[in-house]
């Protein structure tokens, strides 16, 4: 087997002079076996890992390791946070200079699919391949592909049947946790969940019922087996120590830290309580604790009952008397004396862990005893071939050609210039170097001399493609070329059309000026009008009046309104409001000719004093056009007309400066 160190792209810290130092270092097929013989048993969770190491050479106690993530590793968008416990392990054993030769994984993944196999899915597949069951875990994991592991319990189940368990992982998934170990991917000779585990112990105990409740980070697993029958159930739960950590965090508005010190210090037990509170005083009497996290343990309680019932009825076999509490109760205090209250849940002696180191190997399922060629870590698919990880061969063809035959039948056939199976490890970037230099490619097996043949010819074709690539720039070169100068066309056409268009606002702007603009007269009258008079109607009338000895008939503008009484004479203000509406000859007296005072009065009918009044304003529609005439040649109209008029004229002046030259 090639170096694992030189097939393995995963290094993540160390920079590139790290990783080209492991890919052009020696063999280190000897030192490998000779830098460690440690035995390495790693339990990680989402919350963090530990991790037991013994040496073969100096028996005694294993020495204990532990940690978590730090916050500079939080997991990263579309990451997962096992995925950052599994990098900080392997930190770790790289800090502390841990040599080891083997490595036990244990990880509590809700996501792995645990069942006994006493369905007939798996009686089916007995007869086939493993490939029927990892499609099997595919579909009941809802993944692209899966791997799974087999491993016997209870008693047989016919004359040459085994009863047994099988847990199914998303192949991706645990390509992903395994990548994030590093160097140590390759020393992994097992992947078992924790719930296996905890049926070993059911195994261990005896033939009763036992059941086991395991509390994790995010969610918990609830293990019901029964040796004597060979059923086992097993049921994630979404509450976990972090979970309900969070809960704290959320509703209280303070972080996570203090919500984890917060649940140390104040007991779950005396705060929650065990059943739902009714009657109208119920939020009245709940603790706020118990309003953050009780529906989540209540609701817990109740799927934990609904399971143990199920497997009472439904898999004809009995309750456990006691489930054992397993994993981090420990951070939230008083958990288990709430899961006491209403279940028979006693805390265990020894932790997953331990058990799990305690297990021989080959009795614990192997995750990475069925992989097929769907294992990936890194750019490499990996399976398990005897006790290590080790590149996939490439799967069998049905002409019985490259890779086809026995596994043994290896020999180099007449008329061929290589053999094509030569281990996946030189097909990576240290044999494809290794060709370049014309050296061997490793494993005692010269580089076949027709290697610099097809490089020369791959060279060829990237030269023709460049040729073909810069034919093709200059064809885009010119046609951008053609399309500037469409486009400058159509910009000198837009700037004309702009033009032919500011010549119609001006037309349009000068014919407007005829129209009397009630808005600007009713802004005038407000601006001219005190505090203490207001207006009860304004409308226009017409009247027929004699002017050099002939009736016509002309129009008024007819403002009634009210003042309050002054100490200086009613009439007077209202002389004062007529007077200032005569002087605003631009706002007001451009469309009148005069403003006649109509009378005023006290009106009796308001219980306050208040004086009635009217004024006309007589219209003359030849008084506009002759201010028009009067205006200065360039300049424009007072009033927001006038102001319209030089915003358009200023607008187009600057339409024809920025346009181009050649339309000007």
């Amino acid at each position: 087997m090639t170096a694992p160190s030189q097939t393995l792209a995963l290094p993540r810290t160390g920079g590139l002079l790290t990783a080209a130092r492991r890919l052009f270092a020696p063999s280190r097929k000897g030192a490998d076996a000779a830098a460690g013989t440690g035995i390495a048993y790693l339990h990680c969770t989402d919350i963090g890992w530990s991790a037991l190491v013994l040496d073969p050479a100096s028996p005694g106690a294993p020495t204990a390791l532990s940690g978590e993530p730090p916050a500079k590793q939080a997991p990263a968008p579309g990451e997962e946070r096992l995925d950052t416990v599994f990098a900080a392990a392997a930190e770790a054993f790289e800090r502390n200079r841990v040599s080891i030769d083997r490595l036990h994984v244990l990880t509590d993944d809700p996501g792995i699919f645990y069942t006994d196999t006493r369905g007939e899915q798996f009686n089916a597949a007995e007869k086939t391949s493993p490939a029927v069951l990892r499609a099997y875990g595919a579909e009941q994991l809802n993944a692209p592909h899966a791997i799974f592991g087999f491993a016997p319990f209870g008693q047989k189940g016919g004359k040459t049947r085994q009863n047994g368990v099988a847990a199914f992982a998303s192949a991706k998934r645990a390509g992903g946790c395994l990548g994030r170990l590093d160097r140590l991917a390759l020393k992994v000779v097992s992947l078992v969940p924790v719930a296996d585990i905890l049926v070993r112990r059911a195994h261990d105990l005896g033939g009763a019922t036992y059941g086991a409740l395991y509390v994790g980070g995010q969610s918990s697993q609830l293990v019901v087996a029964c040796p004597r029958h060979g059923t086992v159930t097993s049921r994630v739960l979404p509450v976990g120590v972090m979970s309900l950590v969070e809960a704290v965090a959320r509703e209280s508005g303070i972080g996570v830290d203090d919500a984890l010190r917060a649940l140390r210090e104040r007991s779950v037990a005396d705060e929650v309580m065990t059943l739902e509170p009714l009657g109208d005083d119920a939020e009245i009497t709940r603790s706020a604790m118990d309003r953050m996290i009780g529906p989540a343990l209540r609701r817990m309680v109740a799927d934990i009952e609904a399971t143990l019932e199920f497997f009472d009825t439904q898999r004809v076999s009995d309750r456990p008397q006691r489930l054992e509490l397993f994993g981090a109760w420990e951070r939230v205090n008083g958990l288990a004396d709430f899961l006491a209250a209403s279940l028979p849940v006693a805390p265990s002696p020894v932790t997953v862990l331990e058990l799990f180191q305690r297990q021989p190997p080959g009795d614990c399922i192997n995750l990475l005893q069925h992989t097929g060629s769907d294992l990936q870590i890194g750019q490499t698919r990996y399976s398990l071939h005897g006790d290590r990880l080790a590149a996939a061969k490439k799967p069998e063809r049905a002409d019985g050609r490259a890779g086809a035959g026995r596994p043994g039948d290896r020999r180099q056939q007449p008329g061929r210039r290589g053999s094509r199976s030569r281990p996946a490890a030189n097909q990576g970037v240290a044999g494809l170097l290794a060709r370049l230099r014309g050296q061997p490619a490793g494993d005692g097996e010269e580089a076949p001399g027709s290697d610099r043949q097809y490089f020369l010819l791959f060279g060829l074709v990237c030269g023709l493609l460049l040729l073909v690539g810069w034919q093709s720039y200059d064809d885009l070169q010119s046609r951008h070329r053609n399309a500037m100068a469409r486009v400058s066309q159509l910009m000198d056409e837009n700037a004309r059309m702009r033009r032919a268009v500011a010549g119609s606002e001006r037309v349009q702007a000068a014919a407007s000026t005829d129209k009397v603009l009630w808005t600007e007269k009713f802004l005038a009258i407000g601006r001219n009008m005190d505090k203490p008079m207001w207006l009860t109607d304004v409308f226009l009338a017409t009247e027929t009046r004699t002017v050099g000895g002939s009736s016509v008939v002309s129009k008024k503008l007819v403002l009634e309104g009210a003042v309050l009484p002054s100490t200086v004479g009613h009439i007077l203000e209202i002389s004062k409001f007529i007077d200032r509406l005569e002087k605003d000859t631009v706002g007001f007296m451009d469309d009148f000719r005069e403003i006649r005072f109509h009378g005023a009065s006290l009106d009796q009918a308001e219980s306050d004093p208040i004086i009635r009044f009217g004024i006309e304003a007589w219209y003359d529609e030849n008084k506009r056009v002759q201010t028009r005439a009067a205006t200065p040649a360039g300049g424009a109209g007072g009033g927001a007309l006038g102001d319209m008029q030089l915003k358009v004229r200023e607008r187009n002046e600057a339409i024809e400066t920025h346009a181009p030259v050649s339309a000007r």
